[in-house]
């Protein structure tokens, strides 16, 4: 006759690390997979207690990292089509649950939802990404466009007609202007948030004032003379989340501050 396995009342040293860096490396463990030793329900409940507050969801089925926090590190490296974010989310527990994560990170400003070569994209926040005044001049392009198109359609009986260049390229030039220039708008974010004292401007504030990535359009437009970029004048002064949002220096220091520079 098997003998019955002994349930364990109390929680084994290192259990909850354990779970909690295969859960992590996974993104969702079944339930019934959790853990190799047969626990109580008191020692089970003091599991799940401790893996939620290191973050971790607790579904149905499952123990997870959080939808929201998958998604973000699934876009981390740049856009990627929904379908293949959907692949690289587990332990979902809902058909429209993906999109509901989604709609909250957009909201959150953390996410945006491009359409690139007719699919639908998940992309992490961006300069590359449209505003909407941004989308309403590609639309209305679009439109004049169409029409100017449509105009030139062949008819019976009629000569041929084309269009004036000068024409198409005035309209492309408006939108070009409409889309705006990366590097000014960077340029008026830092002005509008600068001390009327030091002229000194706070890179995080910025970044969120924008609800995108500067770093890069940052650097450019440091690079072309446009703004300087100051480091902390201390160490450790920084909010890790902060630092997050600044360029690194040579020496890999946030730059934290920036003040726009006078044309010459």
């Amino acid at each position: 006759m098997a003998r019955k396995v002994q349930e364990l009342d109390e929680l084994p040293g290192g259990l909850v690390e354990e779970v909690v860096e295969m859960v992590r490396q996974s993104g969702a463990i079944p339930l019934s997979r959790l853990t190799r030793a047969k626990l109580t329900r008191r020692a089970s409940g003091l599991l799940h207690e401790q893996l939620a507050r290191r973050g971790l969801e607790r579904t149905g089925r499952a123990v997870r990292v959080p939808v929201r926090e998958q998604v973000l590190a699934a876009i981390a490296g740049g856009p990627l089509p929904t379908a293949a974010v959907r692949k690289r989310v587990r332990g979902l527990a809902g058909a429209g649950e993906l999109g509901v994560a989604i709609a909250d990170l957009v909201r959150g400003g953390r996410a945006a939802v491009v359409m690139r070569g007719g699919v639908e994209h998940i992309a992490p926040p961006s300069a590359e990404v449209l505003g909407p005044g941004e989308l309403a001049a590609v639309v209305e392009l679009a439109r004049t466009l169409g029409k100017a198109a449509g105009s030139v359609r062949r008819r019976a009986g009629r000569p041929a007609r084309s269009l004036w260049r000068a024409d198409l390229v005035a309209l492309i030039e408006q939108a070009r202007a409409a889309l705006g220039d990366r590097l000014a708008q960077i340029v008026d974010a830092v002005r509008r948030h600068a001390s009327p004292v030091t002229g000194l401007a706070p890179v995080p504030v910025i970044a969120r004032a924008l609800g995108r990535d500067i770093r890069e359009p940052l650097l450019a437009a440091a690079a072309a003379g446009l703004v300087e970029l100051r480091p902390e004048s201390g160490v450790d002064l920084l909010a890790p989340a902060d630092a997050e949002l600044c360029p690194r220096g040579p020496d890999g220091w946030p730059l934290s501050w920036a003040r726009a520079q006078e044309p010459r």
